[in-house]
């Protein structure tokens, strides 16, 4: 089940903050109904968290604050 929610969840993981410009997800990691995508968007890498709604969708999405050593 979890492989064919990957597709979708990273397509939308794209789109969830805005479309300012594209961002490629690098990675998804989930624990419970959290749900976090690590994405790339020019030179910047970050963070977006959601939570897993009982229906499968995606909400509360919100970027988090990281910062990454050199």
């Amino acid at each position: 089940m979890w492989t064919r929610c990957v597709a979708p969840i990273a397509t939308a993981a794209m789109f969830v903050v805005g479309c300012a410009s594209p961002r490629i997800c690098r990675g998804i990691t989930s624990r419970g109904d959290e749900v976090k995508f690590l994405f790339y968007e020019g030179g910047d890498t970050g963070v977006i968290k959601c939570r897993m709604a009982p229906d499968g969708a995606l909400a509360d999405c919100h970027p988090m604050t990281v910062e990454l050593e050199p």
